[in-house]
């Protein structure tokens, strides 16, 4: 049902059902409300009969009155043409005119007089009828209609009277139809509220032309359509059944023109935005807004008091009216300064609540309609937020504090112990010279990762604090690249790993100095070789656009990549959290250091095991002249 939301002519069809249906609907109603009044549920309908067969009888007042006056002007031509309309062989309806003082038949569409007639006519209609004569003299007459009884002739009163038989005799037939196209006229209506605001191949809420007019300007057309429509009918058409009828019918369409338009707006945010209303007053707001909150205080009292003055001595309101007037203003008035205190309240306790410490205090909001106070309140929230992210900054810089302090106590101690042992075994046991060849390796090797962690440290404190000399100078990255890659070629091999290597097209050239460059991109081969999983392919990349250069590393890593990127920059963090590879965990954290002291910039990226380290750099307009 939903995929048929979207589409005009499923929108198109089920309006023009509706019209249909709901036609048929009002017609069904108007006959069940017709044979209720008329009692034609409680008496099988003789009632309608009655009133259908004298509506008709009536109808022949006028012939009646044209057979008088043909009569009193001796008019033979005009009674024959009566005659004939009403010749018994094709007229159900027969009627005559008796000189109400003699009796005499004065004229008669048949042969048949009263007498003969009766026990023949199912309805009989009377009316008394007076005119004057060529001699100045007045007769009043009698006209009598019957209607026979059977019908016989074909003519309109057997037309009538067969559509009033089957509408009583379909009576609760009506009903059940009349619930039918209730249900149906429901769905149909129901069905285009939900499709409003849809359209095919448009994600979300569709506002159609119509439904970008105000509100209350959409509102004002159709009460003006309303009115233009009524006195168009009223200039063409008598104000009778088919007037109202008429009426009725485009109001109906105004109607649902106004309640589907309602749907569609509705679906959409900013219902009531969308009107003139709304505007203008926001208008006023936001240029109340610009004006001091004294000024504007002031303005707005003013307004108040020059109302009251207009409201009780232009007008001219006596002591009574000016005491209602005064006790409304005085109530609306008490109304918003409670309002405002209430709103000061709330103001309070959050300004309470953030001295407490409260960080995550959240109050009640204030309305919009108080710009001053709205702005107050957010000025609160704002203060609120930069104390929670700042405790949140300590708590971190806390911990990664602990963790420093864990981290290093770790890498020191290990070297030493071993140092210490085997110094003490050195001591102790008379060890031949080959065993004692075995222990100062070992010694050599442990103090000389001592003292590379000694030197780890004090270049990321100078990178860091930007005391190291920076030497800018052209360079060429695929040249710089390629040759790191040639000098660890053998440590990559020794790791397993493929080395895939990408040079960009051209030949990039950027302002940076070599040596801090090619610590840089040593430090990320070092990280490759110590961390990446054996038996896989790393990537080095260098792409180069309008502006920038980059620098790319990628592998996957042979353990749990779990920790944010942010974190494993940081000083003394290893993506082995069990510290069982040699290390100092400074190297990205100098990598990065050393990249920001060139003017460049190094991202780190962690999807999943992918590893990927980017160094950028702006590119140099001027490229190197090749040799």
């Amino acid at each position: 049902m939903k995929q048929l939301y979207g589409k005009l002519w499923v929108k198109c069809t089920a309006i023009a059902l509706l019209i249909v249906f709901a036609v048929l609907l009002a017609a069904s109603a108007l006959g069940i409300a017709y044979l209720i009044n008329y009692g034609a549920y409680a008496d099988g309908g003789e009632q309608v009969r009655q009133i259908a067969e004298n509506n008709l009888l009536q109808q022949t007042n006028g012939d009646g009155w044209a057979a008088l006056h043909a009569w009193a002007e001796d008019d033979t031509v005009s009674r024959n043409l009566l005659r004939d309309r009403y010749d018994p062989l094709t007229s159900n309806i027969y009627f005559k005119l008796t000189d109400k003082a003699t009796g005499e038949i004065l004229f008669s569409t048949g042969a048949l007089n009263k007498d003969d007639y009766s026990g023949k006519a199912s309805a009989y209609y009377q009316q008394d009828m007076s005119t004057s004569l060529s001699d100045g003299s007045d007769v009043t007459v009698v006209y009598q209609a019957y209607l026979k009884s059977p019908l016989a002739p074909r003519d309109s009163a057997l037309y009538v009277m067969t559509w009033v038989e089957r509408l009583i005799s379909a009576r609760y037939l009506l009903i059940v139809l009349t619930i039918l196209l209730l249900a149906v006229c429901l769905f149909l209506f129901i069905f285009l509220l939900c499709a409003m605001g849809h359209k095919e191949g448009v994600d979300g809420i569709y506002q159609c032309w119509l439904n970008k007019i105000p509100l209350d300007l959409f509102l004002a057309l159709l009460a003006l359509l309303f009115f233009a429509w009524a006195s168009f009918l009223g200039n063409i058409w008598y104000i009778d059944f088919w007037y109202y009828i008429l009426l009725a019918f485009g109001t109906a369409a105004l109607a649902l023109t106004l309640l589907l338009s309602v749907a569609g707006r509705a679906k959409a945010p900013g219902f009531f935005k969308n009107t003139l209303i709304y505007k203008v007053f926001a208008w006023i707001f936001r240029g109340l807004g610009r004006i001091p909150m004294v000024w504007r205080t002031a303005l707005v009292w003013g307004a108040l008091c020059l109302a009251e003055l207009f409201f009780t001595f232009m007008l001219g309101w006596n002591e009574e009216q000016y005491a209602v007037l005064w006790l409304l203003s005085r109530g609306v008035l008490t109304i918003v300064i409670l309002y405002l205190a209430s709103s000061l309240r709330l103001l309070q306790k959050e300004g309470q609540a953030i001295a407490d410490g409260q960080t995550d205090y959240k109050g009640k909001p204030i309305p919009r309609w108080l710009p001053a106070l709205k702005k107050h309140e957010e000025n609160l929230q704002s203060i609120q937020s930069g104390i929670q992210k700042a405790v949140d900054e300590q708590t971190r810089a806390e911990r990664m504090k602990t963790e420093l302090i864990t981290n290093v106590s770790h890498d020191i101690k290990t070297p030493l112990t071993s140092i210490v042992n085997y110094v003490d075994l050195l001591e102790k046991e008379d060890i031949q010279p080959e065993k004692a060849k075995e222990y100062v390796d070992v010694l050599n090797r442990q103090s000389a990762r001592l003292k590379k962690l000694t030197e780890d440290l004090v270049e990321a404190s100078k990178a860091s604090s930007g005391s190291l000399p920076v030497h800018l100078a052209p360079t060429d990255v695929n040249v710089l690249l390629s040759q790191l890659a040639g000098d660890y070629m053998e440590k990559l091999e020794g790791a397993q790993l493929e080395p895939i290597f990408r040079p960009a097209p051209s030949q990039p050239v950027i302002q940076a100095d070599g040596q801090l460059l090619s610590r840089v991109l040593g430090n990320l081969f070092s990280n490759i070789c110590k961390y990446a999983m054996p038996g896989t392919r790393v990537y080095f990349e260098s792409a180069a656009d309008e502006n920038t250069v980059s620098l790319t590393f990628k592998n996957i890593s042979k353990y749990e990549l779990n920790i944010p990127a942010e974190e494993l920059m940081a000083r003394f963090v290893r993506g082995d959290r069990s510290r069982h590879t040699e290390g100092s965990g400074l190297g990205l954290s100098i990598a990065q250091s050393l990249t920001e002291l060139q003017g460049g910039t190094f991202r780190l990226e962690i999807d999943g095991d992918l590893f990927k380290a980017v160094v950028t750099f702006p590119r140099e307009q001027t490229e190197l002249v090749q040799a």
